[in-house]
Parts: structure tokens; C-alpha cells; sequence
């Protein structure tokens, strides 16, 4: 169910993303995605890894501690959201104090829909999720396009979106929860800090470069960065469904690092089913894809996203799954600050040579040191050989075999439009990742 209801989030998103590209100026288009910049980082600086800590510590051991230190925690987010108004002030963006105003409550709502999601996902209430979000989709996805189409106007967006969170979250708050069995905990401050701590560095990490070009160089250029630079979310929607998942079946009692590694194991096979047939084929039609969703106009970014489509083999596992179960969340903030770190000290070395794909290139490169050191780590932590905890030996076959094929197609490039073998190689893809999916499938992911 989780993984069905990200792929319809995919679907709703790609439909926008294609609409507003071909229908909006750069100014505008930069300014509407300046929108979920906001919402999107100060989402997670704000809460702070709090929709983490529920999946992964019983909720009575949370609210107890909440209370005891309930003067600290007021005084903590009033010193978050504080930071995300200071953001608004001084942004680039020119909005005025209406719709700064707007994206304030904006996130108050959205914050409140993505705990009462967590919660649901704790409580094993999936399929009643499923349906919450089928509406929720419905509703984001006709408040953009019936804008866009007859009288735009991106305070009015906003509104619909609080709308959208506000209907999500009542719904979702009002489920009844399931019984399960937990492992109880004393260690919520720590795990509560070393998760916050990971994703707030974690969203400066995703979104610092864009921030910097925002704030720093114009609108315009934020706009074909941020479309350069943008991560396929069809991965990133996998990654989390399946790894929400891992993480509530990781703390149930009575589960041993044997069974823990069956689940990680099957799960980066089932989603490297997908990512790695996907990937391949993008490396030779990277070009026409972008194009046709982003148009010509955005024909200047086609090298960021050149470089930012080796981030994808990467996206075929939740790696901090493990060591949250664990509680080894001190492990997980480390990681994410050697992303960061490595990705700040790329930055100015490859800028001078390769401009802005250069940036995208810290990225990259940073991300695939980070993975490299969680899945060390908790093999290591687990006592278990990395050979048998990630599949390494599958995922080399299938991406050389992926990559044999896309190389055999492009040879008869030459004899037909270049289209019609564009459209044979996404087919083909698509069935290679089809069955190699229903061939690893795993209970889990129902």
C-alpha cells in the first residue's frame, strides 16, 4: 500500500512539475518552487526528526518524556519556528508579509499532517492511510492545475495547500490505532537528539545549494538549477515507503539481525529492481526525457542533470533502517555530517573547474561516501559480513547487464528516429524492472 500511494504521489507530482515548467516564466516557475523550499526544509528543521522518533520509540515513552521536559521542548520550537520566520524576512524572494504570512501557517499544517502520518504508519493503519492520501493527491493535484489554467495566483495556491494538509491531517488524526507489541526504551532524549540533529543536517544538505543560488544569485537561475539538480522522486518515494516500513518491523519484539538482514537484503533487491533498469536507460535519452518534461527554455541545466543521475543507484535502500533499531542514532548523525562536510569541501574545488555541475558533483560524490559508511557500520554493528548484509553481487550483475542492453539498443540508433528507439529502450526498461520486481517482491511492502 505504501508503495502504491508513492507511486500515485509520483504521478501527481511528475503531472505538475511538466505543466508548470512548459506554462510558467523562470521568474515565476522559481518562485513558486521558492515555495517548497521553504516548506520542504523548515518542514524538517522544524519538527526536527520527530515523525522518526515515532516510528521507532513506543508512543507512551515519547509523551512521558515530553511532559517531564515539556518547558525545554516549548522553548526549543518556539527557537525552530522562529528561525523559518527569520528565513521569510530575509529571503530573496520579494514575498510580501500576506503570503510570508500564508507560508507560515503552511507549515504549522503541514507539520501537523506529517506527525498524525507517522503515527498511522506506527499504528499499522496503512490501508486506511492509503485512502487519506488517494484524497490528499487528488486535492494537490487539481488546487495547481485548475490555478494554472484559469486565474494563477500564488497566495490562492498556498491557501488550497493548507486546505489540502489541514483535510489530510483531520482524517489521519482520527484513525484508531492497532495493537502492537513494542520494545520499550529509556533513551528518548538521546535518540530524539542524535534523529533531529541527522535530519536537520540531512535537509541542509539537500537543499543548501539551491538556497545559496536563491538567495545569493536570482530567481531565474535558482529555477534551472533547481530543474537540474532535481532528484527523480519516484526513488526517493521508494525509499521511504519501504524504509518506514523496515523501521516499525525492526523494533517489534523477538526480531534477531538474522531477520533483520533477510528484510534489508530483500528490500534493496526489490528496489534496485526498479532504480537500477531506470537509471541505465537514462544515461543514453537523459536529453529528450529532460526536454520533454522541462521544455527548451531549461535547456542550460541539461548537464546538472546529467551529473545528478549518478545519485540514483544510491536511492535502493533505506541504509539508517538498521541503526535506528538499534539506537545507534549517533551513527546516523556522523553520516549525515560527512555528507555534508564532504559535499561543502567538493563544492568550491569543482565550481572553478566545471560550474554549477560541479556542485551537483559534491553531491553526488558526497552521497555515495555517506551510503558507504552506513551500510559499513551496521554490518560491522550486527556482525555480519557486508557481502551478506548488502547485495552487492546482484546489483553489479544487473547493472552491467542493464548497461550491456542500453549499449546493444543505441548501436541501431542510427537506422530508426531516435525517438521511436527511446520509447523501445523506456519499454523495454520498464519490463525488465516489472519482472525483476515481481521476482523479489517481499511481504513487506503490501
Amino acid at each position: 500500500m505504501l508503495f502504491t500511494g508513492s507511486m500515485i504521489r509520483l504521478a501527481v507530482q511528475l503531472i505538475i512539475l511538466v505543466f508548470f515548467s512548459r506554462h510558467l516564466l523562470v521568474n515565476d516557475y522559481g518562485l513558486f518552487q521558492a515555495v517548497f523550499l521553504f516548506l520542504n526544509l523548515f518542514g524538517i528543521i522544524t519538527l526536527f526528526g520527530l515523525p522518526s522518533v515515532i516510528l521507532s520509540i513506543p508512543g507512551n515513552n515519547i509523551w512521558e518524556w515530553v511532559r517531564k521536559n515539556k518547558k525545554w521542548v516549548v522553548l526549543f520550537a518556539v527557537l525552530l519556528y522562529g528561525a523559518a520566520i527569520l528565513f521569510l524576512i530575509f529571503s530573496n524572494t520579494g514575498y510580501n508579509l500576506s503570503l510570508c504570512s500564508l507560508l507560515f501557517l503552511g507549515l504549522l499544517v503541514q507539520n501537523f499532517a506529517a506527525l498524525s502520518e507517522s503515527l498511522a504508519i506506527r499504528n499499522n493503519r496503512i490501508t486506511s492511510l492509503f485512502y487519506i492520501n488517494l484524497l490528499f493527491n487528488a486535492l494537490w493535484l487539481g488546487a495547481h492545475l485548475g490555478l494554472l489554467f484559469y486565474n494563477y495566483s500564488l497566495p490562492l495556491l498556498v491557501i488550497l495547500i493548507i486546505f489540502s494538509y489541514l483535510i489530510k491531517a483531520v482524517l489521519t488524526v482520527c484513525l484508531k490505532p492497532h495493537h502492537r507489541s513494542d520494545i520499550q526504551t529509556n533513551t528518548v532524549a538521546s535518540q530524539w537528539l542524535w534523529l533531529g540533529m541527522f535530519d536537520v543536517v540531512s535537509a541542509l544538505f539537500k537543499w543548501i545549494d539551491k538556497w545559496v543560488i536563491l538567495v545569493f544569485i536570482s530567481v531565474g537561475q535558482f529555477a534551472i538549477y533547481f530543474n537540474g539538480a532535481y532528484e527523480i522522486p519516484l526513488f526517493a518515494l521508494m525509499v521511504s515507503a519501504v524504509g518506514s516500513v523496515l523501521i516499525v518491523e525492526f523494533t517489534q519484539k523477538d526480531i534477531d539481525n538474522t531477520r533483520r538482514t533477510a528484510l534489508f537484503n530483500h528490500a534493496v533487491k526489490m528496489l534496485s529492481s526498479v532504480v537500477i533498469p531506470i537509471f541505465c536507460f537514462l544515461l543514453f535519452f537523459y536529453k529528450p526525457i529532460f526536454l520533454w518534461v522541462f521544455g527548451q527554455k531549461y535547456a542550460p541545466a541539461l548537464p546538472i542533470f546529467f551529473v545528478s543521475l549518478w545519485i540514483l543507484p544510491v536511492r535502493i535502500g533505506n541504509f539508517t533502517a538498521a541503526l535506528q533499531a538499534l539506537q545507534r542514532s549517533d551513527l546516523i548523525f556522523k553520516g549525515a555530517c560527512l555528507d555534508l562536510g564532504i559535499a561543502l569541501l567538493l563544492m568550491p574545488l569543482f565550481y572553478p573547474w566545471l560550474g554549477l555541475p560541479g556542485i551537483a558533483l559534491a553531491f553526488v560524490i558526497s552521497t555515495w561516501i555517506q551510503a558507504t559508511f552506513y551500510i559499513h557500520h551496521t554490518s560491522k554493528l550486527m556482525n555480519i559480513h557486508v557481502f551478506h548484509y548488502f547485495p552487492i553481487k546482484f546489483l553489479f550483475v544487473l547493472l552491467i547487464t542493464c548497461l550491456l542492453i542500453q549499449a546493444t539498443l543505441s548501436i541501431f540508433n542510427s537506422y530508426l528516429p531516435s525517438m521511436i528507439w527511446m520509447w523501445v529502450s523506456l519499454a523495454l526498461s520498464s519490463i525488465i524492472a516489472l519482472w525483476l520486481l515481481f521476482k523479489n517482491r517481499i511481504g513487506i511492502i503490501e
